[in-house]
């Protein structure tokens, strides 16, 4: 026997509202598509002041110009994934721009290391009184293949005139892991970068004295 159909309207509109409903939820799903990753933000943040003799004499440091190679200067944390790839995360970045960070961070570090009377940043007035001037090229300043992350940097210290009287390439490692370590891990190393620099700075104004 074939079965009757209900054919009051109210009998159908009891049937077709609730089918009509889940069409309508599944629909709103499907346009909603995936929830997005929430983005998160970065700083570079300053160390605790270094167990290391100050120079002989307060100094005025000039501190420019800091140059960082240009795949570096964009919001999005960087990975080198092999030597010749690199990786931009989308979803981790820098709160500010990274040269403008940097700098910030290894002012403040060379002033802690060497208990500085000033130190200016780059670009300055030409009658700018200063002891030394202090210039650095980062080379690599991100994750590596091996997961570590790196900062290799070429960097001088000489006067207003131009005369050099140190140079040097630093390279300094710390091991990585998920964006807030690195993070941390990067901030070291411009730490570590400052110590040397310091402890170069020393040695010159010794000399010199």
């Amino acid at each position: 026997m074939i079965p009757r159909l209900p054919t009051s309207p109210s009998r159908i509109a009891a049937i077709l509202i609730p089918v009509v409903l889940c069409w309508c939820a599944a629909g709103c799903g499907l346009l909603r598509g995936p929830t997005a990753t929430p983005t998160e933000f970065y700083v570079l943040n300053a160390g605790a002041r270094q167990d290391a003799p100050p120079v002989r004499r307060r100094l005025v440091i000039g501190l420019g110009p800091v140059t960082l190679p240009p795949y570096l200067q964009r919001p999005e944390m960087v990975t080198r994934v092999a030597a010749n790839q690199l990786w931009f995360d989308e979803n981790n970045r820098w709160s500010e721009p990274l040269k403008d960070n940097f700098t910030y961070v290894l002012a403040a570090d060379l002033d802690s290391d060497l208990n500085l009377e000033r130190i200016v940043r780059y670009p300055w007035y030409s009658s700018t009184q200063m002891d030394y001037v202090v210039v650095v090229a980062v080379e690599n300043f991100e994750v590596q293949p091996s997961g570590e992350v790196a900062l290799k940097a070429r960097w001088g210290i000489g006067d207003v005139l131009g005369t050099e009287f140190a140079s040097r390439e630093s390279q300094f490692t710390r091991p990585g892991g998920p964006p807030g370590t690195v993070a941390a891990a990067l901030s070291e190393l411009v730490g570590d970068l400052a110590s040397e620099i310091a402890s170069a700075m020393r040695q010159v104004d010794a000399t010199r004295r």
